[in-house]
């Protein structure tokens, strides 16, 4: 009597690009993965991790000056091959839009302002 193997383990859609393929180990009957050594995550740039915080908590504008200075400083240490980019250039955009809000809201502030002063009862 003869074991028969099986052909393929799953039909994967990425055979052999990622990851090396399972083999039939006959002795186990079973199919064997074989061990694969990852590269370590790159150290993500702080500058780019509190240019997000900061954008999202946005403090009434500085915040979101705050997050673009340090959204540029971000994007300077992915240069430099640190991780975050993506997290500098979200903190980029929130907080331009943040201090264009902030703008706005002071803008209108010192609109009613004016407006209270200028009534008289």
């Amino acid at each position: 009597m003869t074991e028969k193997t099986p052909e393929t383990p799953v039909d994967a859609p990425y055979s052999g690009t990622y990851a090396p393929q399972p083999v039939w180990d006959a002795q186990r009957g079973v199919w064997v993965q074989p061990a694969v050594a990852y590269a370590p995550p790159r150290p993500t740039s702080a500058a780019s991790i509190w240019s997000l915080v900061l954008s999202l908590l946005w403090f009434a504008g500085v915040g979101s000056v705050a997050a673009v200075i340090l959204g540029l400083i971000g994007l300077n240490d992915a240069k430099k091959g640190k991780g975050g980019q993506g997290m500098a250039i979200a903190g980029i955009v929130i907080g331009i839009l943040g201090a264009i809000a902030g703008f706005f809201v002071v803008w209108m502030w010192i609109g009613l302002f004016a407006l209270g002063a200028s009534t008289s009862y």
